[in-house]
């Protein structure tokens, strides 16, 4: 399954966020993409929104309005609090998604056990896992660990997730469900729950962090697909057979 907005993104304005400016696609464009990837079936949009700031104004992530004084004080610094970085559009494609993957299931009479979200230049590959590894009361997030610290605000843990088929619907609902008060969790002002590092999301809060935030508040029971220590084979089901 597969989602494609061929509207193309302008350049940044003040306060916005614009990796790059893309420019809009023409269909016969895609044609290479989806000999590729041959999904079963795709969404491909042409979207009324082609600025940040056109995005932003439909958005619940408007923290510059939210008017809560401690998270001001605390994120003053963090990158994608009051500068909105269009991370509701991007998990939000996960639940655009689930539409096709419900479609799917209603049309075929089954229903998936799991739901990956996958980047297509397969900047994270779970290579050596088994799904019968997996324990699936929880969500499986890219590692976001280096040697024996951690990546800034769950950094990269965003590049690739397995969901339970009943989480990948939660997710799926981030884009309206989410907002600036779900940053106040503990897990994301102060120590990740699975590391147990300081998140440091305080200065550099980014679309890792608000999905975070989400999976806390929302989700529960999710974890990094790796970066298993000593012991953790006990309480953690993918760490007693990694090959």
């Amino acid at each position: 399954f597969a989602v494609w907005s061929i509207s193309g993104l302008s350049t940044k304005g003040p306060g916005d966020f614009t990796k790059s400016i893309v420019k809009p696609a023409r269909l016969e464009e895609l044609t290479h993409a989806l000999n590729t990837l041959q999904p079963d079936r795709a969404l491909i949009k042409r979207e009324t929104c082609t600025t940040p700031t056109c995005y932003r104004s439909t958005s619940n992530m408007r923290c510059d309005l939210f008017g809560n004084e401690r998270l001001d004080k605390l994120y003053s610094r963090g990158t994608y609090y009051k500068n909105y970085g269009q991370c509701d559009i991007q998990v939000g494609r996960v639940g655009e998604c689930m539409e096709l993957v419900r479609e799917y299931e209603h049309d075929h009479g089954m229903t998936f056990d799991w739901v990956v979200r996958q980047r297509v230049d397969h900047k994270f590959h779970p290579q050596g896992w088994h799904v019968k590894q997996l324990d699936d009361t929880f969500t499986y997030t890219t590692p976001w660990c280096e040697g024996d610290g951690a990546r800034s605000c769950y950094g990269g843990f965003d590049w690739w997730y397995v969901m339970p088929r009943v989480h990948a619907d939660v997710v799926a609902a981030f884009r309206q469900g989410i907002s600036c008060g779900h940053l106040g969790a503990p897990e994301i002002t102060d120590v990740d729950p699975v590391l147990h590092q300081r998140t440091e999301c305080d200065g550099k809060l980014g679309c890792e962090g608000w999905l975070a935030s989400w999976l806390v508040r929302e989700v529960r029971n999710w974890t990094a697909l790796g970066c298993c220590k000593p012991g953790d084979e006990a309480v953690k089901k993918h760490c007693r057979k990694q090959r």
